[in-house]
């Protein structure tokens, strides 16, 4: 049996009946289907597992079986139409008396001729259709009335004179000179079906006049036409490794092609599945399913989708052919060249699509869907709902409220605090020649985003505000027009006579942030007001469970420049104790040397903006290039928002955001933001536009119809670009026209009528 292929069909009328067939005709049936039942072939026997399926008959009296056909007739059970390689049509059964009138029949065509495929019509059940090779001029497609008599007479013969001889006349023949590939009937119209002819020719033809098809492709793909169950007008057909869809309604070319790895050797619709196409090819131990969905129809350009999914019933063993249940869901029948059979239930593939609100929607069976809820409070989703009930970025001037939005969101407010402060920058030039734009970053604003250098900054030497009787070395200063508009961006105060510094300092100990107040003062050398700032927030900071700072404090008062001394010694040793970042920094600070202040700028801990803002002050210019050039690059890479600071809405903020998305999901702030940055360049950049319209169609799934026109709002108030023309206009109600339209004409008709010299308009408006 292994070599000859071995082929497997169901019953059409009993739902647990069978057969393979190769050099015999084998009946099965399958019992108590809970699952997947096996039949394999070992050394000529068969062994069932666990007695599901069960070998009721053989036939092995015909030889050179090339074709077989299950007769559809629901009174005549287990009778079989088997073509011979000599195309030669023998009507064989499986012990049943009511098939006695039609079991033994034969039908001949004139000449021998190999039989390439047989199909019993479904519903006029007694046609049977029968493709054969090419000879001379002779039909290739007959199609036999298997209830007719032998003879062309009308008398009519006993019922035992077919056994004088074959029946010779067809009830019908087509394709004369040709030879037929394939054959299919329409399961819904008994007179129509197709065929494919002469290695090239689908055509369609109707039953009552055969001499014309009613339709016809001009196409290679021939072989193994087969109709869909559900649309009858999609067909399916392959030649070699190319598989075929058709539509009827434009059957012109296909509307798809397939192509497989290797020669296809069966093609089969799911019958119990819309659009599942199924096939097998050459030596594949796999039947592919395409789950196929037409998305557009009568246009040139056919849009197609075309879902795979492989299915291995017996693993990597590579099959002999397969066969779906005509009426049970997903059930399917693989067989193995050596004969081995597995009847199996294929598992739903289960679609699943979020909702707009969180709700996973998915299958549970036929006609049921479930739905899951999400209620993880920090999921992205959640937050940024969250953020649009508290106008998150919907206030075009209202900064205020989009950093209270994301109080509780330490890792946007460094964003937030820059365009806070790039505009309060902008604002206090007032109509200075050299106005910042709002997407101006640090890097741009210092020109450390160009090849060369044209930072010119001047060392100063700065005196330490001491208690009386301290004496130490004086601090090198670093200062420029540029630094001084840096350190603003970064929401410093400078030391300067015309400047609140201490204003600035005060403020931050009001904020409840004492130790980032203390370090500020003094990284600016007011160690005295740093000592003051500790000592007093000593007692509070206590009772709140922080640190000693009382014990900070004393620790400070010590400080002394003595490189030998035990206090840098100590001290040095005890920072890395400190929780803090801003009272690390303190200690580290004190204890280096001049111009190596490594410590004090790898002190991750501290937000961005502190550690650029000491650059400012206390590097040259060439070591603040390299400094803040690398920490930038770190920080575009790392997608940290704090990192805008340093790059504004430039090429290289644009990729800071998007590996900011791509690790969080935020496409919000991502939109919000380039809005904001008033950019026009920036606006023309495809992944801005994508984040924009991203956010827009977000918000309009959500139904925040409301917010996601005051976002549009404010999106064109930040740009010319994108201003909505009017859209509504007041019309007389007699004339139809626009009365907006009539406003500047009315205004001068009434500067014509108040004036003196005027005699009024002709023609007065109505």
């Amino acid at each position: 049996m292994s070599n000859v292929k071995v082929d497997v069909q169901w019953s059409p009328v009993n739902d647990d009946m069978f057969i393979t067939y190769g050099t015999a005709i084998n009946l099965y049936q399958a019992k108590e289907r809970d699952g997947i039942y096996e039949l394999s072939h070992t050394d000529g026997k068969y062994s069932t597992n666990s007695s599901k399926i069960v070998q009721l008959a053989t036939n092995s009296d015909l030889q050179f079986m090339k074709c077989v056909a299950w007769c559809p007739r629901s009174e005549l059970k287990n009778v079989f139409a088997v073509a011979q390689a000599n195309g030669r049509i023998s009507i064989v059964g499986f012990g049943n008396s009511r098939n006695e009138d039609l079991v033994g029949k034969e039908f001949n065509a004139r000449f021998n001729r190999q039989c390439n495929f047989l199909a019993w019509n479904p519903l006029e059940t007694n046609l049977l259709a029968q493709g054969l090779e090419r000879s001379r001029s002779e039909p290739c497609v007959l199609i036999w009335d298997v209830m007719s008599n032998p003879g062309t007479d009308s008398t009519e013969r006993t019922r035992h004179s077919f056994t004088e001889g074959p029946i010779t006349k067809a009830y019908a023949e087509l394709g004369s000179g040709e030879t037929s590939a394939s054959f299919a009937w329409f399961p819904n119209d008994p007179k129509t079906f197709v065929v494919g002819m002469a290695h090239k020719h689908l055509r369609v033809y109707d039953l009552r006049d055969v001499n014309k098809p009613r339709l016809e492709a001009h196409h290679r793909c021939v072989a193994g036409v087969c109709i869909e169950r559900f649309e009858n007008y999609r067909l399916a057909s392959y030649m070699e490794s190319q598989v075929a869809i058709w539509d009827l309604r434009s059957f012109d070319r296909p509307i798809n092609i397939i192509t497989e790895n290797k020669n296809v050797t069966k093609l089969s619709w799911c019958p119990t599945k819309i659009s599942v196409l199924s096939v097998l090819s050459k030596d594949s131990s796999s039947v592919r399913l395409h789950d196929i969905r037409n998305s557009l129809f009568g246009s040139d350009e056919i849009e197609h989708a075309s879902i795979e999914r492989n299915i291995q019933p017996f693993g990597k063993t590579h099959l002999s052919s397969f066969a779906w249940h005509p009426r049970h869901e997903n059930r399917l029948l693989g067989v193995l060249p050596n004969g081995s059979i597995r009847d199996m239930t294929v598992s739903e593939r289960i679609p699943m699509q979020w909702s707009s609100n969180f709700k996973l929607m998915m299958t549970a069976d036929k006609d049921e869907l479930k739905c899951l809820e999400k209620t993880e409070k920090d999921d992205v989703s959640n937050l940024m709902r969250k953020r649009i009930s508290l106008n998150y970025g919907l206030q075009a001037q209202d900064i205020v409220t989009s950093m209270k939005a994301i109080e509780n969101e330490p890792h946007l407010q460094g964003l937030w605090r820059w365009i806070y402060n790039i505009r309060a920058l902008i604002a206090s030039q007032g109509n200075s020649k050299h106005r910042y734009h709002p997407a101006t970053g640090i890097l741009s604003l210092l020109c450390l985003d160009k090849d060369e250098d044209s930072l010119s900054s001047e060392p100063v030497s700065i005196h330490w505000k001491a208690s009386e009787g301290a004496r130490y070395t004086k601090r090198t200063h670093y200062r420029s027009n540029e630094r001084t508009m840096a350190l603003q961006l970064c929401g410093w105060v400078p030391d300067h006579p015309n400047e609140d510094f201490d204003g600035f300092i005060e403020g931050l100990v009001e904020a409840g942030d004492p130790e980032r107040a203390s370090a500020i003062a003094l990284l600016y050398l007011h160690i005295k007001r740093a000592l003051e700032i500790l000592s007093n927030c000593a007692m509070s900071a206590e009772q709140e469970g922080k640190p000693n700072l009382q014990a900070v404090a004393m620790a400070l008062s010590g400080f002394t420049e003595d490189k030998n001394a035990l206090w840098r010694r100590t001290c040095g040793t005890l920072r890395y104790q400190l929780e803090n970042p801003y009272l690390r920094a303190i200690f580290a600070f004190l204890a280096c040397d001049e111009d190596n202040y490594e410590d004090v700028l790898n002190e991750e801990d501290m937000s961005v903006e502190d550690r650029i803002a000491f650059a400012l002050n206390y590097l040259p210019d060439a070591k603040l290039k390299l400094y803040l050039c690398k920490l930038a690059d770190e920080l575009t890479k790392a997608g940290d928002l704090d990192g805008i600071l340093l790059t504004g809405m430039s090429n290289k903020g644009i990729d800071l955001l998007e590996n900011y998305v791509d690790r969080t999901s935020d496409v919000q702030t991502a939109a919000i933001a380039t809005v904001f940055s008033v950019s026009p360049a920036v606006m023309k950049d495809t992944r801005v536009i994508e984040w924009i319209e991203g956010y827009r169609d977000l918000l309009d799934r959500w139904r925040f119809w409301n917010q996601r026109a005051q976002f549009d709002i404010v999106r064109q108030s930040f740009s010319q670009e994108y201003r909505v023309t009017t859209q509504v206009h007041v019309s007389c109600n007699f004339c139809g026209k626009s009365v907006s339209a009539n406003v500047s004409f009315l205004g001068r008709a009434r500067n014509l009528l108040t004036s003196p010299f005027s005699r009024g308009p002709q023609n007065r408006p109505k």
